[in-house]
């Protein structure tokens, strides 16, 4: 039992190592890169102008303290997480009994994928450079090919080649699986429009001049819908691809707890709030698991916000819009 502790004990310290020793290669690597790429005269950043040639110059210590901070906020914490995926890959491949020279070359190449992953991820805030991603994913590579082979730790019973070459597959594939699944292009990407009005009930007649689509119109009286229509400036277009989508809600009431709707697939929809309740219209539109979710605004505004999911890879996680009035009959 002690002997079984002492193994845990031993493998769960050199995962701690691992991850922390990359998150320092890659952090380190690429502030250093930015730094020197800088001083040779190219601008590795920049949303405007962009990023391109200019004049040489050695960082001052205010570029230099804004590579640190985002190599520490983003880097880093990427590098943390995904160390460990990199620790396990290169244990299990050990226990797997595979050549030190096939395991440098498996580490090296999804250490690149997964460096080059995590730097086009984090490098949305300061629009980096291109060069910069590949290359800090090089660094990750010499990480990966140089470093990680070292924790390979101890080989298992299995003697039998044909099931270690057989878990050695599953290892790659698996960990292949990992990391490129998050890249993958997303089969339910689309252009989603999403529109909210408030209805005061009244005499008038929905028509036309409401600002809404014929068959919206139509879907509302159909359902003998009638009053003023306060559209209130929340409006969105979000997400890209071939096909769209677009959700009219239409708000009748207060909302007393935050309400979530799932976006329309491909297809155009009306949501329309009847009590407690939300129906969709037409009933039979295909939906996704992704949400729009809405919540009354509290305190002096009065309002709405409105979190929109994102599309994979996107770098905001929610959309917020500012609040509205709320209008009274």
């Amino acid at each position: 039992m002690n002997k079984l502790f002492r193994s845990i004990a031993q493998n769960v310290k050199n995962a701690v190592i691992c991850t922390f020793v990359y998150a320092l290669f890659l952090g380190c690597g690429t502030f250093l890169l930015l730094v020197v790429i800088s001083a040779i005269g190219y601008l590795p950043y920049s949303d405007r102008p962009g990023p391109g040639w200019y004049s040489a110059h050695i960082p001052n210590l205010q570029e230099v303290s804004y590579y640190a901070s985002w190599a520490t906020l983003f880097v880093g914490p990427f590098a943390l997480l995904w160390g460990m995926l990199l620790f396990v890959l290169v244990r299990a491949l050990g226990w797997f009994a595979t050549p030190r020279w096939l395991v440098r070359i498996i580490a090296a190449v999804i250490a690149f994928f997964l460096s080059l992953l995590g730097l086009a991820s984090a490098g949305w805030y300061i629009a980096i450079a291109g060069v910069v991603v590949y290359g800090g994913a090089g660094i990750g590579s010499l990480f990966g090919g140089w470093i990680l082979p070292r924790f390979t730790g101890t080989a298992g019973p299995i003697r039998s080649n044909w099931l270690r070459w057989a878990g050695v597959s599953v290892v790659v594939l698996g960990s292949l699986v990992v990391v490129i699944y998050p890249a993958l292009p997303d089969r339910d990407a689309q252009s989603l429009d999403v529109v909210i009005e408030r209805l005061v009930p009244g005499p008038e007649e929905i028509g036309p001049d409401s600002g809404l689509r014929k068959d919206e119109v139509t879907v509302l009286n159909s359902l003998g819908l009638k009053g003023k229509l306060f559209h209130g400036g929340i409006q969105s277009s979000s997400g890209s691809g071939e096909k769209s989508a677009r959700a009219l809600i239409v708000i009748r009431g207060t909302l007393k707890s935050k309400i979530t709707l799932r976006q329309p697939k491909a297809t155009n929809v009306v949501y329309v709030q009847d009590g407690s309740t939300w129906q969709i219209y037409p009933s039979n539109a295909p939906t996704m698991r992704k949400r729009i979710t809405l919540a009354e605004g509290n305190g002096e505004f009065e309002g709405l916000t409105v979190e929109i999911d994102p599309v994979i890879g996107k770098a905001s996680t929610f959309t917020w819009y500012p609040p509205i009035k709320r209008v009274r009959p």
